[in-house]
């Protein structure tokens, strides 16, 4: 008999079950860990750093070595080639409170990162941001933050480094989610070391915490576009525009300095001139998604209901 039983409904999620959701950046090894934990039978990952997670996708697994099936749910990467940060926000944020209005509750979530990223930048960093926003003060307990890539590592050197960046994310941007009890493993890539990380949040205490996006939904009947998860994202797009703009200008400055007998640079940058302003429009029709209206912002103004949980700052990289 299969040892893996993918849950087509939410309605067939058990409200007692425990339920563990994979969240991080594409490419940082959330399918392939679930793959070691069904050994293999769900086969999500990929060979590649593009995302192969569409949409949220959840399994129910037997434990190994307790009596018990664990839900294993699977949630699309930020930076996906084919969607934007606020489309996925939308799709994760969909199933969060759908779940939460069932009365199912997260009894943990597994956070990943490669550990052979030299830096804190770029999509890693404003994913980590938004997970801080969306996950709030109170669920931070129940946040594992997992390192990935460690068999990479094949020299002393390359483990001293590495080992070298782990320190860094504890003492730098992983540091607020530990303040408020967040815990921190090592993912090797082998099957031993993904049921650690999961008996380690079933051993916790048993219990279930909901989320500051769906207390914030569903609770205080707030729009995604009113939560701190959305208020993260569009900070961040809003960022992007202006290091884009600036870029652009850049660029045009250059064009006319540079020399028309010199055909090559003035053809390169004008292509990078025309790929800018693609980006430049992209974003932005992005961040009005995200928009506040000003009649929502009145209404949040004046409501006496706020959330209990706040969200979590991440440092600047």
């Amino acid at each position: 008999m299969s040892i893996a039983q993918e849950i087509q409904d939410i309605t067939n999620l058990e409200t007692q079950e425990s339920i563990v959701a994979f969240m991080g950046p594409t490419g940082s090894g959330k399918s392939n860990l679930i793959d070691h934990l069904t050994k293999g039978e769900t086969s999500w990952s990929g060979n590649s750093l593009s995302s192969v997670t569409s949409e949220v996708r959840a399994i129910r697994v037997k434990h190994p070595h307790m009596d018990q099936n664990i839900v294993l749910v699977d949630t699309p990467g930020f930076d996906d080639t084919h969607r934007s940060d606020a489309d996925i926000l939308r799709m994760i944020g969909d199933w969060l409170e759908r779940t939460y209005r069932k009365n199912v509750k997260l009894s943990g979530i597994v956070y990943l990162h490669r550990i052979t990223d030299n830096r804190m930048a770029g999509s890693p960093h404003r994913h980590l941001k938004m997970f801080g926003a969306l996950c709030g003060t109170d669920a931070a307990k129940r946040v594992t933050l997992v390192s990935t890539m460690w068999d990479k590592a094949k020299t002393e050197t390359e483990e001293a480094r590495v080992a070298m960046r782990e320190e860094e994310l504890k003492d730098k941007f992983w540091s607020p989610m530990l303040k408020h009890g967040a815990h921190v493993k090592r993912f090797d890539n082998t099957t031993e070391t993904a049921w650690e990380i999961i008996s380690s949040i079933i051993d916790q205490d048993g219990l279930r915490q909901r989320l500051l996006f769906q207390e914030e939904i569903v609770d205080l009947d707030r729009a995604l576009e009113e939560t701190e998860a959305a208020k993260a994202v569009y900070s961040q797009y809003q960022a992007l525009l202006l290091q884009h703009k600036a870029n652009l200008e850049q660029l045009q400055r250059a064009s006319k300095t540079t020399s028309s007998a010199n055909r090559k640079m003035l053809d390169a940058a004008e292509n990078q001139k025309q790929e800018m302003q693609g980006e430049v429009k992209r974003i932005s029709e992005q961040a009005k998604t995200l928009g506040v209206p000003l009649g929502k912002r009145m209404k949040a103004m004046f409501s006496l209901r706020k959330a209990k949980a706040g969200a979590i700052q991440i440092s600047s990289s």
